[in-house]
C-alpha cells in the first residue's frame, strides 16, 4: 500500500532529523561525573526541555497517523517481499557482531559476569540465528506456527534487554538518555509480539503500526547519539555501542516489515 510506505518514510526521515538534533544537544550539554565512566547526564535547560516536548508532539502525530490508517483494519505480512530477506540479514549480522563482542567481554572478564548477562547473550545468539534463517530461507514454505514460535526469540531478547537496563540504571534511570532507550525497547517488544501474533490470528493494523512507528522513533533518537559518543572519542566502543548497532538493525527490519505489510479491511 503506497500510503503505508509513504508514512514509514516520513517517520524515518523525521526520526533521523530528531536523532541528529539530539546528537548535537547531547554533545554540547552532557555532563560526565567521572572521566572513566561512560555515563552522562543532561541539564534541565531549554534545549533539552524543548526537544522532549517536540518528541512527544511527533510521537502523538505518529500514533494518530497509525490509528487513522489502520482503524478497523487488519494486516497481512508479505513474507515474499523483496526487501525482507535483506532487512533480516542486516539485523542478523548486527546481532552476530554484538554477540561476538559480548562473548569476548563477558567470558574474557571485561564486564562483570551475571546470570542476566548470560541469558542476554544466549537470547541475542538465538535471535541472530532466527533472523539469519529468515533472511536465507525467506521464500521457503513454512508453517505459520513455526514463524509464530520463532518470534519468541526477539520478544524474550527485548524483554531481557529491558530488565537488564532497569538493573543497570536502577540508581539513575534517566542517566545517558536511559528513558528513551527503555521506551524504545518496550515498543520493540510489543511490535514483535504483534508480529508473532499476526501469523496465527488477525492483528489490528493500528496496533502494528503504532508499535512500529514508536520503536523506529525511539531507537533512532537513542542509538544515533549513543553511537556518535562511542565512535568519536567521548566513550570507548563497547557492548552498549554494539547493541546500538543492533538497534539500527531493528529499525531497518521494522521499517521493511511495515512497508511490506498488506493492510486490509477487518472481517470483524
Amino acid at each position: 500500500m503506497r500510503s503505508q510506505k509513504l508514512r514509514v518514510v516520513a517517520v524515518i526521515v523525521i526520526s533521523l532529523i530528531m536523532a541528529a538534533l539530539r546528537t548535537v544537544i547531547v554533545t554540547f550539554n552532557m555532563e560526565k561525573n567521572l572521566i572513566n565512566n561512560d555515563t552522562y547526564y543532561l541539564p534541565d535547560n531549554i534545549e533539552v526541555t524543548a526537544f522532549t516536548a517536540v518528541s512527544i508532539m511527533f510521537l502523538l502525530v505518529f500514533l494518530f497517523s497509525a490509528v487513522t490508517l489502520g482503524r478497523k483494519k487488519s494486516l497481512h505480512l508479505e513474507r515474499a517481499h523483496g526487501a525482507m530477506p535483506a532487512a533480516s540479514l542486516v539485523l542478523a549480522f548486527s546481532l552476530i557482531g554484538a554477540v561476538l563482542l559480548y562473548a569476548v567481554s563477558l567470558f574474557g572478564g571485561y564486564i562483570e559476569f551475571s546470570v542476566i548477562k548470560l541469558i542476554l547473550f544466549l537470547l541475542a545468539a538465538l535471535s541472530a540465528v532466527k533472523f539469519l534463517v529468515s533472511g536465507l530461507c525467506y521464500n521457503k514454505k513454512q508453517s505459520e506456527n513455526v514463524h509464530a514460535f520463532a518470534a519468541l526469540a526477539p520478544i524474550l531478547f527485548s524483554a531481557v534487554r529491558i530488565l537488564s537496563d532497569f538493573i543497570d540504571t536502577s540508581s539513575a534511570p534517566l542517566a545517558s538518555s536511559g528513558a528513551y532507550h527503555i521506551v524504545g525497547l518496550v515498543a520493540v517488544l510489543l511490535y514483535f509480539f504483534t508480529e508473532g501474533k499476526s501469523y496465527i490470528y488477525n492483528t489490528s493494523a493500528a496496533l502494528f503500526n503504532s508499535f512500529g512507528y514508536t520503536a523506529i522513533f525511539f531507537l533512532l533518537v537513542y542509538s544515533v547519539p549513543n553511537l556518535v559518543l562511542h565512535c568519536f572519542g567521548s566513550f570507548s566502543f563497547d557492548c552498549e555501542a554494539a547493541f546500538s548497532v543492533v538497534d539500527l538493525g531493528l529499525v531497518v527490519y521494522i521499517a521493511a516489515r511495515l512497508s511490506s505489510a498488506q493492510i486490509r479491511e477487518s472481517n470483524g
